[in-house]
């Protein structure tokens, strides 16, 4: 046995492993973006005075 196939699996796996932290790592990005646009949009929407003069503990 020369060990081509050995290293033709791990040159697979490696790929593999290549692709799904490349996804995990986009996915971590997006989320992490949306995340932040959600927390912005709750900072702006808590920067609006409150016509009813009811802090957003009671609204809730």
């Amino acid at each position: 046995m020369d060990g081509k196939p050995y290293a033709a699996a791990l040159t697979n796996i490696q790929r593999f492993a290549a692709a799904q932290a490349q996804y995990f790592l986009s996915a971590t990005f997006i989320i992490s973006y949306y995340y932040d646009s959600c927390m912005n949009k709750l900072e702006i929407i808590r920067d609006i005075p409150n016509p009813r003069g009811l802090g957003l503990e009671q609204q809730l």
